[in-house]
């Protein structure tokens, strides 16, 4: 999985993030597991942008 910054894709991708998932679910699962157990580590918080759904 490859996370690249939103502000990549212009002013509008501020504050979120894409995600490359070309992989197997198997993968994919692993993955999230990981990034869910670091945002803990780091009490990392997502920035909420207003009428956004979803957004990291």
């Amino acid at each position: 999985m490859a996370v690249v910054p939103g502000r990549v894709f212009g002013a509008g991708g501020e504050g979120f993030i894409r995600c490359s998932h070309a992989s197997s679910r198997d993968d994919l699962q692993r993955a999230l597991e990981r990034m869910g157990k670091f945002r803990q580590a780091a009490a990392w918080q997502p920035q909420q942008s207003p009428g956004t759904v979803g957004a990291l």
